[in-house]
């Protein structure tokens, strides 16, 4: 085979194996889907009644498409006490201990950290909302579907670490949003404009050599 047919081939390959993991090819939630989803809700005693309305509604409505998750949080002042040892610990490292288990399920399942930030300022413009808590954190979690969504809400591997966040959050939000625009790129566009840049230049690599 030609060299150069080789490299444009992998790297085609190689954005056809990042396009199976990161895009939604099974679609919407179907009916049976929701009801089994809605099953294993029910048999969650801890969640609120208000919360599992939500996130049947959420089902419901599922277009097929990824979203992000929007985050705002509220840290104690100082330290909290650790719920496993009740020694002092700041409220950013116990969150960690829940983030880091969090990131290993929702990163085999296309999902990952798009954006964080610290709030510098209260709300500039605002109208028919509660008072701003005094929100510090900033932060969106691409999700492919709704479907991983609501398999790591019930994943139980979470259960035992829930509690750091708990006690590191005394405030928080999570708003599920579907992009419909903007200037930032998605990885489906700098993937690929990396791809071609590497491949471009083992192509020029082999030509002078």
């Amino acid at each position: 085979m030609d060299i150069s047919l080789g490299i444009w081939s992998a790297a085609i390959l190689v954005y056809g194996m990042f396009l199976a993991w990161h895009q939604n090819w099974r679609g919407p939630l179907t009916p049976q889907e929701i009801d089994y989803y809605l099953k294993r809700l029910e048999e969650r005693a801890t969640m609120p009644p208000a919360t599992r309305a939500v996130i049947e509604e959420f089902m419901r409505r599922d277009t097929g498409r990824a979203f992000l998750m929007v985050n705002l949080i509220k840290f104690p002042d100082g330290t909290v006490p650790h719920p496993d040892t009740r020694e002092p610990v700041k409220p950013q490292e116990l969150l960690l201990s829940y983030f880091r288990p969090f990131m290993k399920q929702i990163i085999g399942r296309a999902g990952y950290p798009a954006y964080q930030g610290v709030v510098r300022a209260g709300y500039i413009e605002a109208w028919g909302v509660e008072e701003n808590p005094g929100w510090q954190f900033a932060g969106l979690i691409r999700y492919r579907s709704r479907r991983d969504a609501i398999e790591i809400i019930l994943n139980p591997a979470f259960d035992a670490v829930h509690g750091y966040k708990r006690q590191a959050i005394i405030a928080t939000m999570a708003l599920p949003v579907e992009t419909r625009g903007g200037l930032l790129f998605s990885p489906l566009v700098w993937v690929a404009m990396a791809l071609i840049g590497l491949a471009a230049v083992a192509h020029l690599a082999t030509l002078i050599i």
